[in-house]
């Protein structure tokens, strides 16, 4: 990401040529992981600097391979590979046997190989051009030849208040454990990101692939005219066989034009027609229609509660609570028992429990346990014994 900067800031008029979505896919997933180069990341999908040439080929061109693969498309463009490692299966086996033997020329032959993609890509955008008609025009962006990493857009609100609040708690020299709540502090922000990657990925994809998709409901077409209720229309789709998650109450968006189509309030998955509703000052809907989930939840109350918890730590560093216990990874704090006795001692589990709850000292107690051991059943127990108290 750091050459991708510098080339840019070089050259702000190029972009990422890449095949397929498995380098996007493993920005995201990496950005997401180890929490950088997030907001560089998110305004170059933005500023749509990532071009997928599998895109192209798919929408534009036939030819004689059995396969759209870019080892298949090579042989219209550049020589067969010689290479040891010819194929990404090949690379997986490859690796591993590094893993396994530490031999350096097996890492060099990944990188050759890895190397001859590049090449590969570059020679592959190159044919395409070749084969433009003359009366096509250019690909003009988004008109905005300005670098996305040198656009000074002004700082949101959230953001200020993040940097003030991680500044505040880097300068409280807190414990490995402790250091957790910088990472907190906009981690529903980071967690809505894959969620808006998606909405917008699925654009790009066949009424055929978001029907294999079980987070929408694809080829829908519209049964009669819109019911009217009170000051919404119900809209009734039917839709081809597939498997769904979405249910009664979902908010769900269009998934060709990312606008917010209403929500769902019937699934009749015998009959496979959907109610959708939707209020009448909006614009009717399509006679066909693909749908996905709305965006992530309103997360402004929890986020509001880490940056509560954070003032506490800034006031006051010596913060004793559960929620300190809990960034601490401490043993749990129960009147009457010394840290590391066993918790429960006897059969009685539910009982007990709900006696070991209430001798908590403004500590934690983890439930877990696989699916059907009664989890819940036990909760409900001790919600219910502290309504009492």
């Amino acid at each position: 990401m750091d050459f991708v900067r510098a080339h840019l800031k070089k050259y702000p008029n190029a972009y990422i040529y890449h095949y397929n979505h498995y380098e996007t896919t493993a920005l995201k997933r990496l950005s997401c992981r180890y929490g950088v180069y997030e907001d560089q990341l998110d305004n170059l999908l933005r500023k749509k600097k990532f071009i997928d040439l599998y895109m192209v080929v798919r929408e534009s061109i036939r030819t004689s391979e059995p396969g759209y693969s870019i080892k298949n498309l090579e042989v219209f463009y550049m020589d067969k590979r010689a290479n040891t490692v010819a194929t990404a299966a090949d690379s997986i086996v490859v690796y591993n046997k590094w893993r396994e033997t530490g031999e350096e020329k097996l890492l060099k032959e990944i990188a050759d190989y890895n190397e001859i993609d590049c090449k590969s890509t570059y020679l592959l955008r190159n044919w395409l051009i070749t084969l433009k008609p003359e009366d096509t025009s250019w690909f003009e962006g988004l008109g905005d030849n300005e670098n996305p990493e040198e656009v000074k857009e002004e700082k949101k609100d959230w953001e200020k208040q993040y940097d003030e609040y991680k500044n505040k708690l880097e300068n409280l020299y807190l414990e490995n454990e402790e250091k957790n709540l910088m990472y907190l502090l906009e981690f529903h922000n980071r967690e809505a990101k894959p969620q808006w990657w998606n909405i917008f990925d699925r654009q790009n994809k066949y009424e055929s692939e978001i029907i294999e998709d079980v987070e929408c409901l694809g080829g829908l077409k519209l049964i009669g005219e819109p019911q009217q209720d009170k000051r919404s229309l119900v809209y009734i789709y039917e839709y081809p066989e597939q498997e769904t998650k979405l249910k009664k109450g979902s908010s769900i968006f269009n998934t060709e034009t990312v606008e917010q189509v209403g929500s769902v309030i019937d699934i009749d998955e015998v009959k496979r027609h959907v109610k959708i509703k939707r209020g009448m000052a909006k614009k009717k809907l399509p006679q066909m229609l693909s749908v996905g989930p709305g965006g992530p939840i309103d997360s402004k109350l929890l986020r509001s509660a880490v940056y509560r918890f954070a003032d506490k730590m800034i006031q006051s560093k010596d913060v004793n609570n559960c929620i300190s216990d809990l960034l601490k990874r401490s043993i749990p704090k129960i009147k009457g028992k010394n840290p590391g006795d066993a918790i429960i001692i006897s059969d009685n589990l539910q009982n007990e429990v709900i006696q070991v709850i209430i001798n908590m000292d403004r500590s934690y107690l983890f439930i877990q346990g696989p699916p059907g051991t009664g989890k819940t059943y036990i909760s409900s127990h001790i919600i219910v014994e502290l309504m009492k108290q």
